[in-house]
């Protein structure tokens, strides 16, 4: 809501200690005049425009004795390709100035060297004899900015030639090629390097802060020569690929599932609740997969993106997951099922058999004050979101939402592992109840074990991932896992509430399809006043 605010003016966002002149496109441009579903459909003629590859970030690094190196980055550069790497440290005249340089360093450890080598070293000592660069840093002092000297300077265009800043600044500038040479590594393989700012002199005497003060940094690391104005690393091209293709796909469900909304409308003048939440969770699928498209096309054209779109990449991923958390949930306690309520759990709490039978009936639950089922599923939610966002002040540049490599990611896999244990509980509390006719026993069945391997997969896909792929693929082969877990649950939902009576016992008895039962959106729970029915314009919305 802010961005939309924004629109059509220049601010400056903050990613981290990052600062980035974002221009919001204004209000007037032609492009906003077309739909949002017409320019889903568009959104891969932008992928044909030429790319460019690689990275520009900034932040800040103070190296201590108890750390005495910082990791700048990781970057792939192609086959065939000679990368650059290229960095401005500052450090305000007020805040001190770093007395001793003599082993301030910028190492570069190709990745064979990096993971076998220097990342077991125990010390800074024994690390950095494995980098294949060393690269040295040497401070010097620039003097402020003085009057009128900005504005000539801006009017050059020099983009670092003669740059000043509002204050005295120690400025020091390194650059190395990103080249195996020597007969060193595959020249026809992918390179991957790592690029830390150390200073192993710190472990072994104390400095005080004012002698080795907090540096800032900007770097920029190129997939290829100037001229090529390359900003992606090569392990990110893939992702991009997968992105679009799982575009596509997420589109096609969201097609089809509109479809058969028309269709079910039309035909019997009613849809069902189920039907609508499922087409929400494929639309945040495919906006969430949109909003990463444009985001990865803002990356190639200025190395960092565009914050507002990986974020609400974020926030859309989460809520699909939320949503078909909750649906399953629902689905697996006996919602649209016939004669699934009344039945009990045994020997539990009365807090939780009050959730499974809220669950079952969650128009009843969300009508009654403080329902556990209307909590549960408002948490799912809101948790979700959370975590994305949590997800995010670990990741700036790409999407890492269902990542191990960070503490909310952890938590993300712990709660759906949760979440499949509750939906055990449900379905086994509905195949126990004896309410359910003994038609649908088989599909219940199968529906647990699909619900639970859904619920299991994305834990599972990520600790494999985590375990067995090395760091540099890591965040490929975890999206083609999610995106092969969301995309199979999504396709089985829509099935599942789309299909002919024909198709299975739950298609010939649920009240998603049976037109003869209750419209169910004026249902009245026990003691409680009857709900509103619910209406999209002329088309009735059940919720039985």
């Amino acid at each position: 809501p802010s961005c939309v605010r924004d629109l059509g003016q220049k601010r400056d966002i903050s990613v981290g200690s990052t600062m980035h002149n974002i221009l919001f496109v204004p209000s007037g441009d032609p492009w906003r005049q077309i739909p949002f579903f017409k320019w889903l459909l568009l959104c891969p003629i932008f992928l044909l425009l030429q790319p460019v590859w690689g990275k520009v970030s900034s932040g800040s690094a103070l190296l201590t004795g108890e750390k005495t190196e910082h990791l700048l980055t990781k970057f792939a550069v192609s086959p065939g390709r000679e990368g650059k790497f290229s960095m401005t440290l500052r450090i305000p005249a007020s805040a001190g100035m770093y007395t001793d340089e003599r082993d301030l360093r910028v190492h570069l450890f190709a990745d064979r060297n990096w993971w076998k080598k220097a990342l077991p070293a125990p010390t800074c000592r024994k690390k950095v004899p494995h980098a294949d660069r060393a690269l040295p840093v040497v401070f010097n002092l620039v003097s402020a900015w003085e009057d009128g000297e900005e504005r000539q300077w801006k009017q050059r265009g020099a983009p670092t030639a003669g740059q000043k800043w509002n204050e005295d600044m120690w400025v020091a500038r390194v650059e190395s090629g990103l080249s195996l040479t020597g007969g060193h590594g595959n020249p026809r393989k992918t390179a991957y390097w790592y690029v830390t700012l150390d200073d192993c002199m710190l472990e072994e005497k104390k400095t005080s802060i004012e002698d080795a003060p907090e540096m800032k940094f900007e770097y920029t690391v190129l997939n290829g020569s100037v001229e090529e104005k390359g900003h992606f690393s090569a392990d990110e091209l893939d992702a991009a690929k997968l992105n679009f293709f799982h575009y596509l796909v997420s589109l096609a469900l969201l097609l089809a599932a509109a479809f058969a909304t028309w269709r079910t409308a039309g035909k019997r003048g009613s849809v069902h609740l189920s039907l609508l939440l499922t087409m929400v969770a494929i639309f945040c699928d495919a906006s969430s997969l949109f909003m990463e498209l444009l985001h990865d096309m803002a990356y190639r054209r200025n190395g960092y993106g565009n914050y507002f779109a990986d974020c609400l990449a974020s926030h859309f991923e989460a809520q699909s997951d939320g949503l078909v958390a909750s649906v399953l949930l629902m689905v697996g306690c006996g919602w649209t099922l016939p004669n699934s309520d009344g039945g009990s759990l045994r020997n539990v709490p009365g807090a939780l058999q009050s959730t499974v039978e809220g669950l079952r009936n969650p128009a009843t639950a969300f009508q009654k004050k403080e329902h556990p089922a209307a909590a549960l599923i408002m948490i799912i939610m809101a948790a979700h979101s959370a975590l994305a966002q949590w997800g995010r002040t670990y990741d700036g540049e790409f999407d890492s939402y269902h990542s191990l490599e960070h503490f909310p990611g952890t938590v993300l896999m712990s709660f759906r592992c949760a979440l499949g244990l509750a939906f055990l509980v449900g379905s086994h509390s509905l195949r126990s109840s004896g309410r359910v006719p003994p038609a649908l026993n088989g599909f219940l069945i199968r529906f647990a074990v699909l619900g639970t391997t859904w619920f299991a997969s994305l834990p599972l896909v990520s600790r494999m991932v985590s375990t067995f792929v090395p760091y540099r693929n890591m965040h490929l082969w975890l999206s083609v896992g999610s995106a092969t877990v969301q995309i199979c649950a999504l396709a089985g939902l829509v099935w599942l509430f789309t299909a002919d009576s024909g198709a299975s016992a739950y298609h010939r008895l649920s009240s998603v399809q049976n037109t003869n039962s209750d419209l169910g959106s004026t249902i009245a729970p026990p003691g409680g006043k009857r709900m509103p029915e619910l209406k999209f314009g002329k088309t009735k919305i059940r919720v039985d």
